[in-house]
């Protein structure tokens, strides 16, 4: 397996929601770590994550997202029927 590299901001996402999950789901609080940690195991399984053309093709789409809503590809209008 490889290493994940999670940026600063992912981090600290992570970090508020395992905040919130400990405050607020007592029946379950080991869950969201040992599902994120098998989120992490799943990523750092896949074949081709490792190579430099990876990283490319991930920055060069991050970039471009960030340009339009990274959430919706088309207007969000388009998604309301008249």
């Amino acid at each position: 397996m490889l290493p994940i590299k999670v940026a600063a901001r992912a981090d600290w996402q992570i970090q508020e929601v395992g905040l919130w999950w400990l405050a607020n789901r007592l029946k379950a609080p080991e869950a969201f770590k040992k599902e994120l940690q098998r989120g992490f195991n799943l990523i750092s399984q896949q074949a081709g994550i490792e190579s430099e053309s990876y990283e490319r093709e991930a920055e060069r789409r991050l970039q471009n997202s960030s340009q339009s809503n990274p959430i919706f590809p088309v207007s969000p209008r388009s998604y309301i029927s008249r």
